[in-house]
C-alpha cells in the first residue's frame, strides 16, 4: 500500500513539473508574441503605432482585401442613400470593412492596396495613419516579417490541455 502511494505521488509530481514547465514555456511564448511587432518595427515608433492599431495580430483566416473593400463600398453607398445624418451602425460597419481591408493589405497586399484602404479608413474614422501612408512598402514588409516570426514562435511547445495532453 505504501509503495503504491509513493508511486502515485511520484507520477503526480512528474506530471505537475511537466505542466509547470509547459506553463512557463507558454508564458515565455506569450511575452515574445506581445513584443513581436514592436521588435519588428524597431526604432520606428510611429510605424509601430499605426500598424498596431490596424493589422491583425495573427494571419486572417477568412475574407480577402477585395471582399472587404467591396463590402465597405456597399456600406458607404447605403450611407449616401440616407438623407441627413448617416446611420451610426452603417457608418461603423463601413469603417470596420475598411479596417479589415487595411489588415488584409498588410498581410497579402500591395502598397497601392494599402494606400487605398488607408484613405477610405481615414475618411470614415477621422484617425490618421501618417507613417503607414508615408512608407506603405515598409509597413507591408514589417507586417510580413511579423507574421513569419509569429509562425516560428507558434511552432514551439504548447500548453497541455488536460490529462491526455
Amino acid at each position: 500500500m505504501f509503495n503504491c502511494r509513493l508511486l502515485w505521488y511520484g507520477t503526480f509530481r512528474q506530471v505537475q513539473k511537466e505542466e509547470q514547465a509547459a506553463q512557463k514555456a507558454a508564458e515565455k511564448k506569450e511575452g515574445k508574441i506581445k513584443n513581436l511587432l514592436r521588435n519588428v518595427c524597431g526604432d520606428d515608433t510611429a510605424l509601430y503605432q499605426d500598424m498596431s492599431s490596424t493589422m491583425y495580430s495573427s494571419p486572417p483566416v477568412s475574407g480577402s482585401y477585395s471582399k472587404s473593400m467591396e463590402d465597405g463600398r456597399l456600406a458607404e453607398a447605403r450611407i449616401k442613400e440616407i438623407a441627413g445624418a448617416p446611420d451610426v451602425e452603417t457608418l461603423m460597419l463601413a469603417r470596420g470593412h475598411y479596417h479589415r481591408a487595411v489588415g488584409w493589405a498588410l498581410y497579402k497586399g500591395t502598397a497601392k492596396e494599402l494606400e487605398d484602404a488607408i484613405t477610405k479608413l481615414e475618411e470614415l474614422s477621422g484617425t490618421k495613419y501618417p507613417r503607414m501612408r508615408e512608407v506603405p512598402g515598409k509597413a507591408i514588409e514589417k507586417a510580413r516579417k511579423h507574421y513569419t516570426q509569429l509562425a516560428e514562435i507558434m511552432k514551439g511547445p504548447q500548453l497541455r490541455k488536460g490529462p491526455q495532453g
